[in-house]
């Protein structure tokens, strides 16, 4: 009979020194977190996997040399998320982009947070605020509460795209410095409790270094401490501690204007977005309320990469505007109320908003993406563990209801993790996603385009053609810039498979006009012009796009060719030799610079540098 009076122990034996619970629970989350995502370790690059980390040369480590470590973490004039970007050097430096590494460090990511997790919440429900409340029955639903965090299938992008993992670690990293957080001030020995705090403060650097979004951290742990550790009081509500307040802030807001934000250009960003300010924060409320569905109700059909979700105009349009942004703020006011009898629930629920404080309000993001829940969701599955646990007590003398109770909860997260399964099959191949982001999204152009470019590539062309009929035609992005992608492929079309120089020329120019922040069709335009043999206008888009990309060696070495096709020498070898400063590891300088000299008559420095280029070449195709 399982009930708080034995604490749902299972009465497994174990001959082990440590916590035979903490044994079985490293064990089991390991299990489980390998049997969901064992699928995931050979899933294709995807979607923003691909600037990010496959096209670039930033990360392409090559040497484990303080310079070319700098180069991964800061990209030109700034430095965004160095600690990401640094642990996806490291995987190329191991494996180049074979997606395994990848994957596997993204999966041991999610094990580690699901460790941490579960050790910060059985801390919190043992301290002493919960004394004779959670005590017996804490081991129970910490498991319970991390298990189905763990298996949640909206966890699915967060850790099986690759680039993602700056969603995943910096979860991690989130909930590790909480736990340090508060081992330092449940700590005796001021030595232990220096080294904890010392540890919360290397994470929590981590954990900032990895995503913006872990910034609210100081302000969380405050409210913890409030809550859990100093007891709130109407009457004194702040203690001296108060001065964490202004302190963390400080130094967030030096963090993010050093590292992340130009707080002058912070609103810019919607110059290029099918919302204003004042819509996306009436459509962020309704976005909110669909993750908190989404997290109870995880179904596959309504899971997907990129959703489309209709813009708030007005409180009144869509009527649900109004409705969940009511339904938000009667959540949080109820979490003050439950401040004194509930504690653990008034935090939990604080958690989730908070959390989605950054992603969720003025800055000019996407509305909406799935792996933005890794962070806020981590308390989320609490209280339904609470109440589960609850009433597995209440039936404790009714067997058989103790059965069903245990079925319903076994049923769901085997539900769940078959759903996460499932999800990972779909994102191992991208033809598979796209379509299937085509059913669920049909009207955002952005998906067709995408479908089309797969369909284009697997040789399926008049499928590939509908398809980018099929985004202009719907004109609804997510990114107003992404506009002339589909000109732009469709020009591809006619060039490759059609055959029409002229409608593909019609197009490119049409996808340069309306996509013009894409390196990519700048690339094509510039490789039809020579083709063509129009080198003035290859050069004048060359011109162009570098003020945009100016270290972009692909730009620089079509500049090269242009420079040699006008038989302007002198300046190609000046630019080929700039490109080999930006990537010594590039071919493509080398044979410019073979066959400048070839021209100059220098054929001892021609031989060298075709040499150069062909080791390089064949040492690059294995």
């Amino acid at each position: 009979m399982m009930n708080s009076e034995n604490g749902f122990d299972l009465n497994i034996k174990w001959r082990f020194h440590v916590p035979r619970k903490f044994i079985f629970t490293s064990i089991i989350l390991a299990a489980l977190v390998v049997a969901i995502y064992v699928n995931s370790f050979y899933c294709d690059w995807q979607f923003d996997d691909y600037p990010n980390i496959v096209n670039n040369p930033n990360v392409h480590l090559k040497a484990l040399s303080w310079k070319e470590i700098f180069k991964t973490i800061y990209r030109g004039d700034d430095i965004q998320r160095p600690f990401a970007y640094f642990t996806f050097a490291l995987n190329y430096y191991w494996g180049g982009t074979n997606v395994f590494g990848y994957h596997v460090v993204n999966v041991l990511i999610h094990f580690i947070a699901s460790i941490f997790l579960f050790l910060f919440i059985y801390r919190t429900l043992k301290l002493p605020i919960f004394k004779g409340k959670y005590e017996k029955n804490a081991y129970a639903i910490t498991l319970l509460a991390t298990f189905f965090w763990v298996v949640s299938p909206v966890h699915v992008n967060a850790v099986t795209i690759i680039v993602q993992r700056m969603a995943s670690m910096a979860g991690m990293f989130y909930i590790m410095a909480m736990y340090f957080y508060l081992r330092g001030r449940l700590a005796c020995r001021r030595r232990e409790k220096y080294a904890f705090f010392i540890a919360c403060g290397l994470v929590c650097a981590l954990a900032f270094g990895t995503k913006e979004n872990t910034i609210v951290l100081p302000a969380v742990l405050y409210v913890y401490d409030m809550i859990f550790l100093q007891g709130i009081s109407w009457q004194h509500p702040i203690k001296k501690e108060a001065i964490f307040i202004p302190l963390a802030t400080t130094i967030c807001l030096f963090i993010l204007a050093t590292f992340y934000v130009d707080f002058s250009t912070i609103f810019s960003g919607y110059e290029m977005r099918p919302f204003t300010l004042k819509e996306r924060l009436l459509t962020e409320p309704r976005v909110i309320v669909y993750y908190i569905s989404l997290l109870l109700y995880p179904a596959g059909s309504r899971l997907t990469l990129l959703h489309d979700i209709e813009v708030s105009t007005s409180l009144l349009h869509p009527w649900t505007t109004l409705a969940a942004i009511i339904l938000i703020t009667a959540l949080i006011v109820l979490s003050f109320f439950l401040f004194r009898r509930k504690p653990i629930i008034a935090f939990c629920i604080l958690f989730f908003f908070v959390n989605h404080i950054i992603e969720g309000s003025v800055l000019p993001l996407e509305l909406i993406f799935e792996h933005r829940n890794y962070i806020p969701s981590m308390f989320f599955f609490l209280p339904i563990a609470i109440l589960a646990v609850h009433v597995l007590d209440y039936f404790a003398y009714r067997k058989k209801m103790q059965v069903v109770v245990v079925f319903l909860i076994g049923f769901m997260l085997a539900a769940e993790g078959y759903t996460t399964y499932m999800r990972n099959g779909v994102l191992g191949d991208s033809l598979k996603l796209w379509r299937d982001n085509a059913c669920k999204a049909p009207k955002l152009s952005i998906v067709h385009n995408n479908l089309g470019k797969e369909y284009m590539e697997k040789g399926q062309y008049e499928k590939a053609f509908n398809e980018f009929n099929k985004a202009i035609v719907l004109d609804r992005y997510m990114n107003t810039n992404q506009r002339g992608l589909a000109y732009h492929n469709i020009g591809l079309y006619y060039q490759y498979e059609a055959k029409d120089n002229d409608r593909a020329c019609v197009n490119f120019k049409k996808g340069v006009e309306l996509s013009s922040g894409y390196y990519e069709v700048w690339q094509t335009i510039i490789d039809f012009e020579l083709k063509r043999g129009n080198l003035q206008n290859a050069r004048q888009y060359a011109i162009k796009a570098l003020k945009y990309w100016p270290n972009n060696s692909r730009l620089r070495n079509q500049r090269c060719v242009i420079l040699m096709a006008q038989n302007k020498t002198d300046k190609a070898m000046k630019e080929a030799f700039r490109m080999l400063m930006l990537e010594p590891d590039s071919c493509e300088p080398l044979k410019i610079l073979g066959e400048a000299y070839r021209r100059k008559k220098d054929y001892g420095a021609a031989i060298r540098w075709w040499e150069k280029y062909i080791w390089l070449f064949l040492k690059l195709s294995g």
